[in-house]
């Protein structure tokens, strides 16, 4: 599509913070949340109990979709950026 903007081309080169396109920072969020859930499931485990049996299962999975959506927003952001 040489020549022609889509729309998230567009989206991704909107000045939110200083030359970092929407896709950077969304990553970077992504990135802060799975190290939350991770220091979150790592002390969960450390202290065992109900708290890690209900959520232990729950917290790995978010940890992978938030890793899952960091890369993703990273390779359109590499993409885009081209």
């Amino acid at each position: 599509m040489r020549g022609q903007d889509t729309a998230i081309s567009q989206l991704a080169h909107i000045p939110y913070m200083k030359g970092m396109s929407i896709f950077e920072i969304l990553a970077g969020v992504a990135m802060v949340l799975v190290l939350l859930v991770l220091f979150t499931g790592i002390i969960s485990m450390l202290k065992g109990g109900d708290f890690n049996r209900r959520w232990g299962n729950r917290l790995m999975r978010m940890r992978i979709l938030f890793q899952f959506l960091a890369v993703l927003m990273l390779g359109l952001a590499f993409l885009l950026d081209g």
